[in-house]
């Protein structure tokens, strides 16, 4: 799969006041939130970040149909939080002031962002993948 067929930024998921720290996998028709740590398990965060990471970094030479199907059976067994442009809002904007960019996704009460907002860097990869998001909603 090409790089730029998928992003994979640290991200922070937010419900009410409740934060949890993970990595946002974007895809044109879908995003994963894979949590970086269970609340119960805070000491489980280095090594499950690490292998989100690998997880996904293994998985990116594969075909993107390939991807796409094995990333939907972790998340479904696993239970990670999933957007699509049928059921999640996407906002993405410059943020004049940092010289950063929001990218939030919305679904329900939570929302999962990029933590500190997405690095100027990833913008000309993200910029697509949106633009696709919205074209499927």
């Amino acid at each position: 799969m090409l790089a730029s067929e998928y992003v994979m930024v640290d991200a922070s998921k937010t419900v009410g006041v409740a934060v949890q720290r993970g990595v946002l996998i974007l895809r044109p028709t879908y995003a994963v939130f894979v949590p970086l740590t269970a609340a119960h398990e805070p000491s489980a965060a280095a090594s499950t970040a690490r292998d989100a990471r690998m997880f996904v970094e293994a998985l990116v030479s594969e075909p993107a149909d390939v991807f796409d199907r094995r990333v939907e059976a972790t998340w479904r067994t696993a239970g990670w939080w999933h957007g699509s442009p049928a059921d999640t809002e996407v906002m993405f904007r410059e943020v004049r002031l940092l010289g950063r960019f929001a990218l939030v996704f919305k679904q329900g009460t939570g929302t999962i962002s990029p933590t500190f907002g997405l690095p100027s860097a990833l913008v000309a990869q993200v910029a697509p993948l949106v633009e696709q998001w919205h074209a499927h909603g």
